[in-house]
């Protein structure tokens, strides 16, 4: 006995390009399309919380330097191959040998030291950004991050007098050097005071040159080895991005109650130190209030500085 096919069964077996012909009731159902825009149902999907201007963490971070939770990194990840994370491996202890190299006679011990010295600097930099006194700033960040966070501040005060605040889930100060892990190093060579009127160089990976014009283009082996004995001499500026395993808080506040948090568990700082001088015959020791400052926060000032390139 055969089954006898809906009205609308036609319409999915019909070809426009078929020479068979369907029964005078089929070909009128193809005449009339299958629903009109008025028959239309509304889509039932809520839309996301980030379209919800007044309600999503997104809008309220808007004008903040905070990356949330859920957003990208600001920096391309790198490819996760074995090749790249070999790469990776390498690359970061040749410049942890060089750091100890460097360090070593002036009786500071990396990256031990550092990560202690890291831990500190990243409690203190979490203080320093819910407090509204920025002098503390100055001690614990670079110029430009400093001025990048005190514009936030500025444009948060004027949209409704908000501040943003930092919690942390340990008060235990500073942060332990096990929750510091070192990913990367740069060295610069070269004085650091020329500002624009000195070009980089690089010479390796991990390895630049701050040299006049003139000595960027190199015509022998002896100039090049020249250029970066000259270069040495006068000093080096380190480096060091570390990601610390820190369970914080970023919490937005309003007339004193909380409007948006976002929480992370861990942050990517990068450490800029001093300009290191080779070690002199009656100073083996780094100079009083020699300290690392945090230069750059999940790449903050990096990824601007390459979307300007």
């Amino acid at each position: 006995m055969l089954r006898r096919l809906p009205p609308t069964a036609g319409i999915c077996r019909w070809h426009p390009h078929s020479s068979h012909r369907l029964p005078v009731p089929y070909r009128r159902c193809l005449s009339t399309p299958p629903y009109t825009a008025s028959t239309r149902a509304a889509p039932s999907i809520p839309l996301p919380e980030i379209f919800t201007a007044h309600t999503s963490p997104a809008a309220h971070f808007a004008a903040y330097p905070w990356l949330l939770s859920t957003s990208p990194p600001r920096r391309p990840a790198a490819a996760n191959s074995i090749w790249s994370r070999v790469r990776n491996s390498y690359l970061c202890a040749i410049g942890t040998a060089r750091a100890q190299a460097l360090f070593a006679p002036h009786g500071y011990a990396f990256p031990t030291q550092f990560r202690v010295d890291a831990g500190e600097q990243a409690h203190k930099l979490f203080l320093a950004l819910s407090s509204p006194d920025p002098s503390p700033r100055e001690t614990i960040m670079t110029a430009p991050l400093a001025a990048r966070f005190a514009a936030a501040d500025a444009a948060l005060a004027q949209d409704g007098q908000r501040s943003v605040e930092f919690v942390l889930a340990t008060n235990d100060a500073p942060f332990p050097p096990s929750i510091v892990r070192v990913t990367r190093l740069n060295f610069t060579y070269g004085p650091p005071d020329k500002g624009s009127s000195y070009v980089t160089h690089s010479v390796a990976s991990g390895v630049t040159l701050l040299v006049p014009p003139e000595d960027a283009v190199f015509v022998s082996l002896a100039q090049q080895k020249e250029v970066m004995r000259r270069a040495m001499s006068a000093g080096v500026v380190v480096t060091v991005d570390a990601r610390v395993a820190c369970d914080v808080a970023a919490v937005v506040m309003h007339d004193g109650e909380i409007v948006a948090t976002d929480a992370r568990s861990h942050v990517d700082l990068r450490f800029q130190s001093p300009l290191v001088r080779p070690p002199q015959q009656d100073a083996k020791t780094l100079p009083d209030g020699w300290t690392w400052k945090v230069s750059d926060v999940d790449g903050l000032l990096e990824s601007t500085e390459e979307a300007r390139m």
